[in-house]
């Protein structure tokens, strides 16, 4: 099936003990590409303390954010400096991910991540975000309102179906 590469949902993930982290289906679906050909690229958010996952598109959707940057810039007779804006925003990785969705997160991007625990990856449309749960949920900012509504509202779904199931999460 082909993706359509557009990202909604809201999960919870931690990595197995091989390390790879289990992309959800109701975000796997979404990346592009046919059967095992499915890769995400992974980089860094632009704004936000989190990581951004998405299709190979988003390289030149995020190169194109840098000549607009620049375009609003030089109209405005402001400086900007492009290698800068690229230094900070590219970085990412292709990551393949196999049938399952798995994938393993290189260490560079974990650390970039600041990933000490559980994570939350939400859907926000052409990419995902993918949080350290314990960070958002402590994070400051009415921007970052309705990310901590859905993270707090994974975490008691995932109650709910423990307490279905006895208490195994």
């Amino acid at each position: 099936m082909l993706g359509d590469g557009v990202f909604t949902g809201a999960v919870l993930a931690r990595p197995d003990e091989k390390g790879r982290l289990s992309l959800p289906a109701v975000l796997r679906n979404s990346v592009p590409g046919e059967g095992k050909s499915k890769s995400i690229y992974i980089s860094r958010h632009e704004s936000a303390p989190c990581l951004v996952g998405s299709g190979a598109d988003r390289r030149s959707r995020l190169q194109t954010y840098i000549d607009e940057l620049e375009n609003v810039a030089a109209r405005r007779s402001k400086a900007f400096n492009p290698e800068a804006a690229s230094r900070r925003l590219f970085g990412g990785e292709m990551i393949p991910i196999d049938g399952s969705g798995r994938f393993v997160m290189p260490d560079v991007l974990w650390e970039m991540g600041g990933f000490e625990g559980e994570l939350f990856l939400l859907g926000r449309g052409e990419f995902f975000e993918i949080w350290d749960l314990g960070k958002l949920l402590a994070i400051e900012g009415e921007e970052f309102e309705g990310a901590k509504e859905f993270a707090a509202a994974a975490l008691r779904a995932r109650d709910r179906v423990a307490a279905r199931k006895g208490g195994k999460a």
